[in-house]
């Protein structure tokens, strides 16, 4: 049978805070097309579209096609504009006879005026036009907030699974084969869609890396079990300030309501998880434009994350360009700068005279003023040509009448249209290859990484402002569901709450963690233990992924990983795990995500060996705060210059940002166990003279100096932990009085978590009952507020609940326990259950 089946497209992303307002002039400048003719604008494009065409194609199906229109990203949507488009779709509907099916590629992040959710109106309008029995299919864009109109009136909703979106055209092969499979009755479709208290900003949704990397490998898990058909993650837009904007995960089963909503409820439940891994810290202009100055190669990418026109952004801010002409940049690219006003007097000067531009900043002036500049026209375009990256390639782009504007060392791209630049075609349509360039500047949030992280060096992402800030804060929402992180201080079950911050805890030993970022299912930690199991490069080797992920899915609530060296000449043994390089990130990043699936939080232990260093190890001479040798050995070290302390903790700022881009949770610096820094706390281990030896002041100044270098680079809401040695255990070391004075300090200087432990050698105390560290743990838990971490030789469960409940300590280490027993933790919950049962 030749199914007779309607496509079309009616997309928009809209940024709510935008004065720029959609109307359907916006719509006809990028793209409306009616009837054959969007099967001439489509066909062998990487589309939605494409996709639609090509499997129908494939399978002799007859295509109606409607209606398709899309706009740049930008302000509501005027009511008369939705109301033509919706009208242009139903009436091509009305004029067939029947239709057997219906495809429609939408976005999902839509608002129009006095009406927040136009998608779930697009398809209830369809739904009731065709009666239950006709399959109602369509895509939508990552970024879309799903609503329940729009699962209740679709058959099949299909979400792109890559950011950059760079899947669409198979979105629409799949959701094309779907629809086909429902008519021959292969299918009975279900959905379920959850949407957790989740509303993050967009510019950490990335599918390369980063908390979105954990739900697809979750969701794809699930469409691995029988019955289930897809689940899609939708990361939401922010700035459509809708009631529903936000994550929201759809499960599509095979007839099967309660596999759907389990599905769709564990995907959610896991982002909820790892809600603060989509926060990120921006680098400020100055910063950003020094580091691509110096950088020894290009082209760095500066991304004006917050002006993307992509995200609904002006796309002629001019922070950005006012700071690289206040630098003196050269061998710069610029794209792009929205302005008609610019593109027409350069043209008017014309191809090869200077011309003085009042350049950008006419739209909001508090993000940048117009700027008076004076350079050449180097060339004129009409702004046409086609994309050849890997996103929508071979759809044709018109970015309006356009100029390559050179000044002061820049070659700035002036347009007549609002686009995202996310194609290099931008820059060579002017006669520019963007890959000769020291700095490009890119306005734009993320897709540009398709086809320009392939040629690029570097990219930092700036911090601008701009009508599609990640700085959520900065907007002042009137319609979103409150409370929603991150607008609001969330806990495990999306309510407000204090109550982690409290000093006694009568939870237990099984009660989830819910503290600044950090998400626990209880309070059972595996602390940092050296295996060994590492390549001597320090790389992870798969029986370490093993070992670990063995103890994840065993019910431990934190996995924290051994400790990594930060700095080559930290390494105390040759297999140890280093933190030093880019080149163990990928390994990194497979350890972490293995402990993440098995539902375990994770994180990685930082740490430089200081005199603990064997020249057997590394080949050179260890190096310390003093010329002493360690407690463990020999070898006498050389004392550290303030110009290698400088490089150690920079060192340990570097490993802190590797341990977040590879996905760790939290990350632990080692400030005991007779390591470097509680080497140079310790009196027994240093004897400077200078502002770094001698008073207790003194000697914690190091310690506290590579705490802020960490969270200076990791940023505010990614967890640091602290492991103080809080007692040396031997004559003329550290007391428990001296980790009282350090621990108020280093929660000052960053740290959020405190881990407590002890011994220059980090070994048991002769003849020391279980939980010896205790009373180092209650000691410093009275001048502190932050939640404490006690390790110590605690095997017994019932011990261990009772530490929680009497409220002497937050977590608890559980050590040599669980490497006898990975499923230590799964027995504990049995014989506390057993105990309360009583």
């Amino acid at each position: 049978m030749k199914y007779r089946i309607a496509i079309g497209q009616i997309s928009h992303e809209t940024n709510a805070f935008s004065p720029l307002l959609t109307d359907l002039e916006a719509f006809s400048q990028r793209g409306l097309h009616f009837g054959a003719d969007i099967l001439k604008s489509y066909e062998n494009t990487k589309t939605g579209l494409g996709g639609f065409l090509d499997y129908l194609l494939q399978h002799g199906a007859r295509m109606i096609p409607t209606i398709s229109a899309t706009a740049v990203p930008s302000g509501v949507v005027r009511r008369n504009a939705y109301d033509f488009l919706k009208k242009g779709l139903l009436d091509r509907l009305r004029e067939e006879q029947w239709v057997d099916g219906v495809l429609l590629a939408l976005h999902g992040a839509m608002v129009v005026e006095d009406l927040p959710d136009p998608e779930g109106d697009l398809l209830k309008a369809v739904r009731s036009f065709l009666g239950p029995a006709v399959p109602v299919v369509a895509t939508l864009d990552l970024h879309a907030n799903v609503t329940e109109e729009m699962v209740e009136h679709a058959t099949g909703l299909f979400g792109y699974d890559t950011n950059p979106h760079v899947d669409a055209f198979e979105r629409g092969l799949e959701a094309a084969a779907f629809l086909l499979d429902v008519l021959e009755g292969k299918k009975r479709p279900v959905m379920a869609l959850v949407k957790p208290p989740l509303m993050p900003p967009t510019v950490n949704m990335r599918t390369a890396e980063g908390p979105m990397v954990d739900l697809f490998h979750l969701a794809r898990d699930w469409e691995g079990k029988r019955g289930v058909i897809n689940v899609s993650v939708f990361g939401g837009f922010p700035f459509s300030d809708i009631k529903e904007a936000g994550v929201g995960v759809v499960a599509l089963t095979d007839g099967d309501a309660g596999l759907a909503r389990a599905a769709a409820s564990d995907v959610a439940r896991l982002a909820w998880d790892l809600r603060y891994q989509f926060l990120k810290t921006l680098v400020p202009p100055k910063e950003a434009v020094a580091r691509a100055m110096t950088a020894p190669a290009g082209p760095v990418v500066l991304a004006d994350v917050a002006d993307n026109p992509g995200g609904g952004g002006s796309g002629d801010t001019t922070q950005l360009l006012a700071t690289l002409l206040e630098m003196d940049a050269r061998e710069v690219g610029f794209a792009l700068i929205w302005d008609p006003q610019a593109v027409e007097e350069a043209i008017r000067a014309g191809v090869g005279q200077e011309v003085t531009l009042r350049v950008g900043g006419k739209t909001e002036p508090a993000h940048g003023a117009p700027l008076s500049l004076t350079g050449r026209v180097k060339t004129i375009s009409d702004g046409v040509f086609v994309n050849r990256g890997p996103m929508a390639t071979g759809l044709r782009v018109e970015a309006g009448r356009s100029v390559l504007f050179q000044t002061q060392g820049l070659d700035i791209v002036l347009t007549e249209n609002r686009l995202a630049p996310n194609d290099p075609e931008i820059f060579r349509h002017l006669g520019v290859d963007p890959s000769q360039k020291k700095i490009l500047v890119l306005k734009s949030r993320g897709h540009f990484r398709a086809a320009f992280e392939p040629i690029a060096r570097e990219i930092i992402e700036v911090d601008c402002p701009g009508f599609a800030s990640p700085n959520l804060s900065w907007f002042s929402y009137r319609n979103v569901r409150r409370p929603i992180f991150p607008l609001d201080k969330m806990d495990a079950e999306g309510w407000t709450f204090e109550k982690s911050e409290r000093r006694g805890n009568m939870e237990g030993l099984f009660a989830p963690l819910d503290y600044r970022g950090l998400r626990l299912r209880n309070r059972i930690v595996m602390p940092p233990m050296a295996n060994n199991m590492a390549t001597e490069a320090g790389e992870v080797t798969r029986e370490m992924i093993q070992h670990y992920k063995k103890r994840a899915k065993a019910e431990v609530g934190l996995v924290i990983v051994e400790h990594s060296y930060v700095h080559p000449l930290g390494r105390v043994n040759k297999n140890q795990l280093g933190i030093h390089g880019e080149h163990v990130l990928t390994g990194l990043r497979q350890l972490a995500h293995n402990i993440i699936s098995g539902r375990a939080a994770t994180g990685i232990q930082i740490t430089h060996g200081g005199s603990a260093v064997a020249s057997a190890v590394n080949g050179e001479a260890a190096v310390a705060p003093s010329p002493i040798p360690h407690p463990r050995g020999e070898e006498v070290p050389r004392e550290l210059s303030q110009a290698e302390m400088a490089e150690i903790r920079q060192a340990f700022a570097m490993a802190a940002r590797r341990a977040k881009l590879a996905g760790f949770n939290m990350v632990e610096i080692h400030g005991a166990h007779g390591y470097l820094l509680n080497q140079f706390y310790s009196p027994l281990t240093n004897h400077r003279s200078d502002d770094y030896g001698g008073s207790r002041e003194n000697r914690l100044r190091f310690p506290l100096e590579v705490v802020r270098a960490v969270r200076e680079a990791v940023g505010r809401e990614f967890p640091v932990f602290y492991r103080l040695g809080a007692d040396d255990g031997q004559p003329g070391g550290l007391t428990v009085d001296d980790a009282r004075f350090a621990a108020p300090r280093l929660v000052d200087a960053g740290v959020d978590i405190l881990d407590i432990s002890g011994g220059l050698m980090g070994s048991r105390p002769t003849g020391a009952e279980p939980g010896y560290f205790v009373p180092l743990a209650v000691a410093v838990k009275e001048v502190v507020k932050v939640p404490v971490l006690v390790t110590g030789g605690i095997t017994d469960p019932l011990f261990a609940e009772q530490l929680i409940r009497e409220g002497k300590t937050d977590l608890v280490g559980i050590g040599r326990a669980l490497l006898q027993d990975p499923n230590w933790a799964i027995k504990a919950k049995v014989v506390l259950k057993s105990r309360h049962s009583l």
